[in-house]
């Protein structure tokens, strides 16, 4: 990806991306990483055999459409989809380089998830189109919740015979 220039190494500090955070969240708008002005990739690219750096995937200047099976068509416009970051700072992949590169590997067909994934979704579709990978059937679907109305979790029967046992004893 850093050949085809589809990514980069980026040096800021956690402390700098902090700062960045605080002061869009002062200004009451949502954080979005943008490369500084004047980014000079041959410096970069030198930079990265002696400084700690991420690998950002360079986000797409267009729209990207999620066909979603349940949803129907959600756009997602080049200012809503940041240069998100593939590989952090200590050399370990992101969530979604490794399950982009995971679910090719496995010959995923079909996603099927909660609706809270749904913004992740055009971040994969990038990376996928980047890589040259095929794009997967998206299907983001409701909750199951538990009669209380909270988010049913795959815990809820540990946490039911816990209880249970303790009430034996």
């Amino acid at each position: 990806l850093i050949e085809r220039d589809s990514a980069y190494p980026a040096f800021e500090t956690p402390e700098e991306l902090d700062a960045l955070r605080k002061l869009a969240n002062a200004e009451k708008r949502a954080f979005r990483y943008v490369r500084a002005a004047g980014w000079d990739r041959a410096a970069a690219l030198a930079r990265m055999q002696r400084e700690p750096h991420v690998v950002r995937l360079r986000a797409p200047d267009e729209t990207i459409l999620v066909r979603d099976q349940i949803l129907g068509d959600v756009s997602f416009g080049p200012d809503q989809i940041d240069d998100f970051v593939l590989r952090k700072r200590d050399g370990f992949p992101t969530y979604h380089l490794a399950v982009v590169v995971d679910d090719e590997a496995m010959g995923v067909t079909h996603v099927l998830r909660g609706p809270e994934h749904l913004s992740n979704t055009p971040k994969h579709i990038a990376l996928q189109r980047a890589l040259a990978y095929g794009t997967p059937i998206y299907a983001h679907i409701p909750l199951i919740q538990n009669a209380d109305g909270s988010k049913m979790s795959k815990r809820d029967k540990d946490k039911a015979a816990r209880a249970l046992a303790q009430q034996a004893f």
